[in-house]
């Protein structure tokens, strides 16, 4: 079974995006445009800022605005040093945290990120968004149960959102609690818009309780919304096969395999479902095929080895044997 989509959904003010290079002035590749208009942009806001005669929270909140100019310019370095600078004029502002460590989050200093979502939660605990982005770091970090805690409060704190409730779903999953990331899933489904990944996932929990069929339903609701998603055609195949529907197995490895030929997991199980249906020839040929783009997986082999031996060609299946015991031999050495 391929694993749940594990990765946090994103509720910030700012979408998330990729990461920016902290050494590089500009994205790589960016045109001139780009770099022009990031460039107007953050001159802009340096103005206004330096013309500001309020008080400290007007300045704090255009500084914020200019640090996330500077980071949309890719200049990481700048943008983490004027939401500090916004930081150290409102500390007790949860804005500024936030500010500060959605900087930190996407140029991947995960502690740092972790520890000003903390002071944003302090600031402001009715923070829906500091609660979440707090349990995200955690999760990164491996704190697995108390970024289930955050969600929990961010899910009390703020119940109609989406990607809160998937977060804590993934949570529940990583910590075994699959009844629970069933409920927070379900949640997530009735917020809408349906999400791909919400679907998949909640096919992975209700598989991992043995609701076949439930899993069967929301794996064909992800395929719906994403039907090239090779993962999500193997999981169901897994469940079908597990069913010994044979047949419709079949069909859905066939489909994991167009969109992720050189998958050895889906040719291992196709020719399983083949050899359960009694055609050893087609076994054979998806055994073989898995052996030589994972030549290093010994179950494969053992496969292999099997539908030869039941085809009557025995040195060849001891020889697939062999192969079998050495590659485990090398992985559990003593």
């Amino acid at each position: 079974m391929k694993p749940p989509d594990l990765r946090p959904l994103d509720i910030g003010s700012r979408p998330t995006g990729q990461a920016c290079d902290v050494t590089a002035p500009f994205p790589t590749g960016a045109s001139s445009q780009m770099r022009d208009g990031a460039a107007e942009a953050v001159a802009r806001w340096r103005r206004a800022v330096d013309a500001a005669a309020s008080g400290p929270e007007d300045q704090s909140r255009m500084l914020r605005q200019l640090g996330e100019s500077l980071l949309d310019a890719g200049d990481a370095v700048s943008a983490r040093d004027t939401c500090a600078e916004a930081v150290r004029l409102t500390p007790d502002l949860a804005a500024a945290w936030l500010c500060l460590a959605r900087v930190h989050e996407l140029t991947g200093h995960v502690a740092s990120a972790a520890a000003c979502y903390g002071r944003a939660t302090e600031c402001d605990p009715l923070s829906a968004e500091a609660w979440n982005g707090l349990g995200v770091q955690f999760d990164r970090l491996g704190l697995h149960r108390d970024a289930g805690d955050c969600f929990a409060r961010a899910c009390e704190l703020t119940p109609g959102s989406a990607p809160i409730w998937f977060n804590r779903g993934n949570a529940c999953a990583v910590l075994g609690d699959h009844e629970g990331a069933v409920d927070a899933y379900t949640r997530a489904i009735g917020l809408g818009p349906s999400d791909a990944r919400i679907w998949y996932n909640l096919g992975c929990t209700r598989a991992a309780l043995g609701d076949r069929e439930g899993a069967i339903g929301a794996y064909r609701e992800a395929l719906n919304l994403q039907p090239d998603d090779a993962a999500t055609w193997y999981n169901i195949a897994n469940v079908l096969l597990d069913s010994d529907r044979s047949t419709g197995a079949i069909l859905c490895y066939q489909q994991a395999i167009v969109h992720s030929p050189f998958d050895v997991d889906c040719w291992n199980n196709l020719g399983t479902c083949w050899s359960r249906a009694g055609d050893l020839e087609e076994a054979i040929h998806c055994f073989s095929y898995a052996v030589t783009i994972g030549p290093e997986v010994p179950r494969a082999w053992t496969n292999l080895g099997n539908a030869l031996s039941r085809l009557g060609a025995l040195q060849r299946a001891v020889t697939c044997y062999k192969e079998a015991v050495r590659l485990e031999r090398d992985r559990h050495p003593g």
